[in-house]
Formats: structure tokens, sequence, C-alpha cells
């Protein structure tokens, strides 16, 4: 997918607000970033007015590793657009903030998450080509085995492709799926095939105390060949339950 500029993208996500208004100004000083290779930190001064929506940066300077633990902070003033009174006389919680950007550089929080959609509502495999794309970029927010192939998990949440399913019942010789009261189910079954029966029937039983109908079972299309070792020992059968 063809991404627009830094500048047009920035200047479309901050339309005339208040917040950017002719007399506010949004500044974001010393902004701490780590370089992987040469462990070493740039710290960054940006500002931004209301002449432009994208400034140069205005200063850019690299310091070295001894300084990663030191006490560094940063200011990041943002005035609020109902505020008309100087910022020394504004209340506690509108007052600029220093932050510890030691903390910041330390965080090593997990799970990312992103979100691709087209505009109109309208399905396209292409959006499921963007999202793995995107996936594809967020392997610093996960953890990963030693075998470095096992995951701690990660995927793609979609609407129900119901063509896929309507196809394959069409080759199941089952009628098509009634969209607005039918559902799909993931379901990770065990390995061995007596205790898939056994789940699946179990399953089943829970489905219909619940008043409701399994009309077949799907076996989920896998690649285990980029699976890693750890992990294929416990890789569950996947499939999906349709109701």
């Amino acid at each position: 997918m063809a991404l627009p500029s830094v500048s047009s993208s920035i200047s479309r996500l901050t339309p005339p607000s208040p917040l950017l208004s002719h007399n506010h100004t949004l500044s974001l000083l010393d902004f701490i970033a780590t370089h992987g290779t040469s462990k070493r930190i740039a710290r960054k001064s940006l500002s931004y007015s209301h002449s432009s929506s994208l400034l140069p940066i205005r200063t850019f300077r690299h310091l070295g590793s001894s300084h990663s633990s030191s006490s560094i902070k940063a200011r990041l003033h943002l005035p609020r657009a109902a505020s008309a009174v100087d910022s020394s006389d504004a209340p506690p919680q509108h007052q600029p903030k220093v932050a510890n950007l030691d903390d910041i550089i330390s965080e090593r929080g997990a799970c990312g998450v992103g979100f691709v959609a087209n505009l109109e509502n309208k399905a396209s495999h292409k959006i499921i080509q963007d999202a793995l794309t995107a996936l594809s970029c967020m392997e610093h927010r996960g953890g990963c085995g030693a075998d470095n192939d096992s995951g701690d998990g990660s995927g793609l949440m979609t609407s129900i492709p119901w063509d896929l399913f309507d196809n394959w019942a069409n080759e199941q010789g089952i009628p098509s799926f009634d969209k607005l009261h039918a559902g799909v189910g993931m379901v990770f079954l065990p390995k061995d095939d007596g205790h898939i029966k056994e789940a699946k029937e179990v399953i089943s039983s829970i489905f219909r105390q619940e008043g409701l109908e399994v009309l077949g079972w799907r076996t989920v299309p896998v690649k285990a060949s980029v699976v890693g070792i750890n992990a294929k020992k416990t890789m569950p059968n996947i499939e999906q339950e349709i109701d």
C-alpha cells in the first residue's frame, strides 16, 4: 500500500483545532530513541506551531551510551485550548509535565495493536495483505522462544468471510449459511483422533443445551513448516465450528 509523505500524513491528521490554533503551540522536547546496533542515544527536539503542521527538527545530537542510565528528563508542554491564562497560573493538571525518559527507554511492555479498514466498508483480500504486512512489523512487540521461531502469539481479527464459508459449504453439500443468524467458532482440539471426537461431542452437547445446532466442522489449513520446534510440540488441531 502506497503511503503518503510524513508531512502530508500529519497535515491530514492535524486539521485546524483548538489545540493547534493560532494562539497555542504544541512542543515536544528531548525525545529519546535507542539505535539498535550502535547502542547510542539520539536526542531530538521537535516543535509544532500554528504556522505549519510539521516544522524541521531543531536539534539532533548523539550521546554516548554512558548517558543512557543518566537521569534524563523531558518536558512536554501541552497548553489547553480552554485556558486563556498564563501557564504559571494554570491549575496543576494543566501545568507542563516532566517525564523521566529513563523509564520510557527501559519500557519492555508487549502487545502491539494495529487497525486496517476500508473507509467505504468494502471487503477485499487487500485488507488482509496490508494487515499481515503491518503484523510483520510488530515483531519487536512480542516474545520469542529459544528456537527463535516460537512466538508468544499473534494474529488477525476480521469480520466473518461468509463467501469463503459458503464456498466450503457448497463443497460439503451444505446449504449456504444465514449470515444474520449463523456464527463461527475457532476451536483448538487435541491431537489424538479419539480425543478429538470426544471433545467435539462435548462441544456439540453444550451448544444443544443453549438451543444451537452445530452445522459443520471446517478443518483450518495450516502451514506447519513455519512453526517453531517448541511450539510444534504442543500445536493443536484447529477447526472452525459453524452453528
